[in-house]
């Protein structure tokens, strides 16, 4: 009767633990930027921002630097992200 209910793989996982679970925790399925919640994505720009790592950046400006141009948009590059190369704190 329970190996009726084990995956076709052969391990023996915990109740729902699937296939899709083992590749996933050692890289077998590919995460992208632009799927996390934490994703902007920017038409204008035509980048993707990571909303933490903005929220970081403009933290760390002080005074006149909140208003002034370049040092907002220094913060927005710092927040570009390579769709590629997805951090540790993604999010579904």
């Amino acid at each position: 009767a329970m190996i009726e209910n084990e995956p076709i793989s052969g391990y023996n996982l915990p109740p729902g633990c699937l296939d899709d679970d083992i590749g996933r925790e050692f890289g077998g399925e590919r995460r992208y930027c632009s799927e996390c919640r934490h994703c902007i994505e920017s038409d204008e720009l035509d980048r993707l921002i990571c909303a933490p790592t903005l929220a970081d950046a403009v933290s760390g400006l002080r005074g006149a630097q909140r208003r002034s141009p370049k040092y907002i948009l220094a913060a927005v590059e710092d927040a570009v992200v390579d769709e590629g190369d997805c951090c540790a704190d993604f999010e579904e």
